[in-house]
């Protein structure tokens, strides 16, 4: 996208030329502390209020103070400066680097699982960085090499990437304690019919999974609320909004007045792996992590692991 030209006069030199004003209320100070002269500071000043189209100070000759709108302005460029300096930070070498391990997970596994795995890796020299979303979000990560490997569902996987199998499970029917089927010993598809569904968008192989059981029993639908995270959807259920089926490792944190039913359909399941770009191979570190998710998830009720 092309910045405007307004957006383009507020470079980060100004920036920070308006944010010394704003820190010593003075110009001659400002321009002090950001090394250079008064009338640079002046101009920069001067572009930027240019650019936005409102004055940011009130001048007179023994005094400067911000306006209304040059505090709401001053504010926000203080994030995207500080934002600037943290990303070239995190760039710049180090005497002494440390590895950085990107993973790329679909949420049922980042909010309940990964800090667990991580943990027991007990490596305190590698920073970590995990990227959440849906299996689509997770394959793209991956392949671009924004994440160094992915944990996710292996229904369809990329064909650019290379997959392991970690462990399968099944899906459950996550229910307001209160419900009509929450005492159920199991849940047939058809007993759906006429209950409001929370699900995921038709980006997420679990939709896709739950879609093709629901077509079979002639139960598909639309969801009537739609989400991108389990704890999100989780709140519509504990507020009585609808029920979902969820995977096996999502039950383990139900909120209160949620319960997980087990589902009749032996084909509802899934097949959760190891994601890597093909013609690349995994690191030691990298299969450490995803033992130790596996290990993780290994005594939820229903998860089988893989012989790999």
């Amino acid at each position: 996208m092309a910045l405007s030209h307004e957006t383009e006069a507020l470079t980060p030199a100004r920036l920070r030329a308006v944010l010394a004003v704003a820190d010593t209320a003075s110009f001659s100070a400002a321009a002090r502390a950001v090394g250079t002269s008064q009338s640079n500071v002046s101009r920069a000043v001067a572009s930027v209020e240019a650019a936005v189209g409102v004055a940011l100070f009130d001048r007179s000759t023994r005094w400067v103070r911000l306006t209304d709108e040059g505090r709401e302005f001053v504010e926000r460029a203080t994030l995207v400066v500080a934002e600037l300096d943290a990303t070239v930070r995190a760039l710049q070498p180090s005497t002494e680097p440390t590895p950085r391990l990107t993973i790329a997970c679909l949420t049922s596994v980042s909010e309940l699982h990964l800090a667990r795995a991580v943990t027991s890796m007990g490596d305190d020299t590698v920073r970590f960085r995990c990227i959440e979303g849906l299996q689509a979000a997770v394959d793209q990560a991956v392949v671009s090499g924004r994440a160094d490997i992915g944990i996710g569902d292996l229904a369809q996987p990329h064909d650019d990437l290379a997959t392991e199998p970690l462990w399968t499970e099944p899906i459950r029917l996550a229910v307001k304690r209160s419900h009509r089927l929450s005492r159920r010993r199991s849940v047939e598809l058809d007993d759906l019919a006429g209950e409001s569904l929370v699900g995921f968008s038709r980006d997420a192989e679990l939709r896709t999974s739950v879609d093709r059981q629901l077509a079979d029993a002639r139960q598909l639908r639309t969801p009537d609320i739609v989400v991108d995270r389990f704890r999100t959807a989780l709140s519509f259920i504990a507020a009585g909004l609808g029920v979902m089926a969820i995977p096996a490792i999502a039950t383990v944190e139900l909120p209160t007045g949620v319960v997980a039913v087990p589902l009749a359909d032996p084909d509802l399941g899934r097949t959760m792996g190891l994601l890597f770009r093909r013609g690349s191979a995994p690191t030691d570190r990298m299969r450490r992590l995803a033992d130790q998710i596996t290990a993780a998830v290994a005594d939820v009720d229903g998860v089988t692991l893989a012989n790999r």
